[in-house]
């Protein structure tokens, strides 16, 4: 095997199997020598300019990865895509979501690319070789395009694991929380409902029961209590 191919193997492994031209390019792969090995069933053209490594184990994590590098080099998994990725739920949506600072609007099948012109460096991580929006980045955005009661859970799930605090949350809402922007409205009563908790609840079961207790007339109980 040659040094192109190692290098090549290596990279596509980081990404579930999935590469781009440009990553096989400059890995030393000529033009021709991609489509040969496309036309031979080395590779698989699932994007345009994207491939997969032939005979790779599929899964929806493949998916992922091919699509957010089918959109460009600052692309990210975002909304419930990420929120699955970051396990804030096991809700996979019926469609790869991923956000951009800019895109060329060509339409990708299966694919809901996003446009935001607040995206930051710090929004965008990598998470098991796919790039992600931040846990706090995608528990924002989340509230665009799910409903409440999704966002809710996703929040409590990633608070409870410690992704990111209530205050976290509450600066990027102050950064990007202009008038008019989508899903802000959900997420901002909910995240200064929990700056106002005396504790961190350690199960959905307890979320679900303080809900029920913040709808009712009775005080909210304080999530943790110690007794000595």
């Amino acid at each position: 095997m040659e040094e192109r191919d190692r290098q090549l193997a290596r990279l596509a492994a980081e990404q579930y199997g999935a590469f781009t031209r440009a990553q096989a390019e400059g890995c030393g792969f000529g033009a021709r020598t991609i489509e040969e090995r496309e036309a031979r069933g080395v590779y698989r053209r699932v994007h345009p300019a994207v491939y997969v490594v032939g005979g790779s184990p599929s899964s929806w994590k493949q998916e992922v990865s091919a699509a957010v590098l089918s959109v460009n080099d600052g692309a990210a998994a975002s909304h419930q895509t990420a929120a699955v990725l970051w396990e804030m739920t096991d809700r996979r949506p019926d469609r790869i979501d991923v956000v951009t600072k800019r895109w060329d609007r060509v339409r990708r099948p299966g694919i809901a690319v996003h446009e935001s012109r607040d995206l930051l460096p710090e929004d965008r991580v990598m998470l098991d070789g796919i790039a992600v929006t931040s846990p706090v980045r995608t528990v924002v955005d989340l509230g665009a395009e799910v409903p409440s009661w999704l966002v809710e859970s996703c929040l409590d799930k990633a608070l409870r694991v410690g992704l990111f605090d209530a205050a976290d949350v509450r600066r990027l809402i102050a950064r990007v929380g202009r008038r008019g922007r989508r899903g802000v409205g959900k997420i901002r009563p909910l995240i200064e409902e929990r700056l106002r908790w005396e504790g961190l609840t350690e199960s959905e079961l307890e979320d679900k029961f303080g809900r029920l207790i913040q709808w009712s007339a009775l005080p909210e109980p304080v999530p943790q209590y110690q007794l000595r």
